[in-house]
This record gives C-alpha cells, sequence and structure tokens, in this order.
C-alpha cells in the first residue's frame, strides 16, 4: 500500500499536468516518481541483504547481477537527488532573504497604510506588490538596503495598487 501510495499519485500528477499543459509541473512531479520509486528499489535491497534474502553462494552469477543492479539504483538515486538538493539550497536562501529583508520593507512603509501582499525574490530581482490609501515611499532607498541584506546587487520593482475607500453613517 505505502509503494502504491508514493508512485501512483506522482505519475497521475504527471498525466494530468501534460494533458493541461503545465510541462514545468510534470516535471516536478515526475522527479517526486523517481525519486520516489528509486528509494524504494534501494532500500529494498538493502533490507533484502539485511535479512540474508538474496542468491545463494552456489548462484554466483546471481548475486553479481543483483550487487550490479543495487549499484546502478543507488547511483540513479544520487543523480537524481543532486536537482533536489540544489533545488532545497536555493529555496532556503530564498526564505533566508525574505526572513531578512522582512523588517527592512516595514521600516520602508514606515507607518502607511499599506499592506504588501506579495513578496518574490528570484535571484537578483526583488518583485513587491503593496496596496493601500497611502502611496509607497520612494524605493530606491529600499533596493539599497536590500542590497546591502542580501550583499548583491538589487533590482527592485514596486507595484501599487490603489485602494480607495468610502465611509458613511446613517440614522433612522
Amino acid at each position: 500500500m505505502a509503494i502504491a501510495v508514493s508512485l501512483v499519485p506522482p505519475l497521475a500528477t504527471v498525466g494530468i499536468c501534460l494533458e493541461l499543459g503545465r510541462v514545468e509541473d510534470a516535471g516536478g512531479a515526475l522527479l517526486l516518481f523517481l525519486t520516489n520509486f528509486s528509494a524504494i528499489v534501494v532500500v529494498a535491497c538493502v533490507v533484502f541483504m539485511l535479512v540474508g534474502a538474496g542468491p545463494s553462494r552456489a548462484l554466483l552469477r546471481e548475486r553479481r547481477r543483483v550487487r550490479i543492479e543495487f549499484l546502478a539504483a543507488t547511483v540513479i538515486l544520487v543523480i537524481i537527488a543532486i536537482p533536489l538538493v540544489a533545488d532545497s539550497v536555493a529555496r532556503v536562501q530564498v526564505i533566508l532573504k525574505e526572513t531578512g529583508g522582512a523588517p527592512i520593507v516595514l521600516d520602508w512603509i514606515d507607518g502607511r497604510d499599506l499592506v504588501v501582499t506579495s513578496w518574490l525574490i528570484d535571484g537578483s530581482d526583488v518583485t513587491l506588490e503593496v496596496k493601500g490609501p497611502d502611496a509607497p515611499p520612494d524605493a530606491a532607498p529600499l533596493a539599497a538596503e536590500l542590497a546591502a541584506q542580501f550583499g548583491q546587487p538589487v533590482d527592485l520593482t514596486v507595484n501599487y495598487t490603489r485602494v480607495e475607500s468610502e465611509g458613511a453613517s446613517a440614522a433612522p
């Protein structure tokens, strides 16, 4: 059951994403399937070896084949792990930048009636979506402070959406 739960949903997602034309999402689901499949094969091989469930010494040819297949599955798992580790490192770096930059953005807003609705960091590109009745201050000081915080140049885009509200009171 655990194997079916690990393998079927990612494969189904690959098919659905391809049907919807979402190739990047299909690639991610395929990578998840390959990771799960490789991990299951490697762990199963380890468990079988630990309990002694393998070809007997008399079947030397089969023992060699099992070792080669185990080695191949392990190599495939390591190869699949490389993009996963790289993606994880990139995500951690973005989270660290967001965490370090959030107080700077709040200081930049400086008590104005603004709400940050979106905050996206993609390499050196930073996109900030703000909305509210007050106009945001000049973005240049914010870009400079973020660049100092991140330790790299920053190309900042601030998208501002003005929100107007009207109030009224009435009594009978």
